[in-house]
């Protein structure tokens, strides 16, 4: 990720958040971006619970659990692609 590409996500973050109208309830707060060698680097809002979080409280997911993650998971990717946003994991 070049810089370029994380002043463009800090604009989309920032107008999004500043506005109270997120059309995307899964993005995380933007609080800035740095570059440290050749890594870009953004910093953004933790979340309430992540999965290693939850693995980490419960030791086992059950199948209802799981499906029901990861239909949210692909939920939230689907309406991320709908208003143009990518990304890198």
């Amino acid at each position: 990720m070049n810089v370029s590409i994380v002043r463009i996500n800090n604009y989309v973050y920032t107008d999004c958040h500043n506005t109270g109208n997120a059309p995307l309830p899964h993005i995380p707060k933007f609080y800035g971006s740095y570059q440290n060698g050749g890594l870009g680097m953004i910093v953004i809002e933790r979340m309430k619970m992540d999965l290693n979080g939850y693995l980490e409280k419960e030791n086992v997911i059950s199948e209802n659990k799981f499906l029901d993650i990861a239909v949210k998971l692909i939920d939230c990717i689907r309406s991320f692609h709908h208003y143009g946003y990518v990304h890198k994991d």
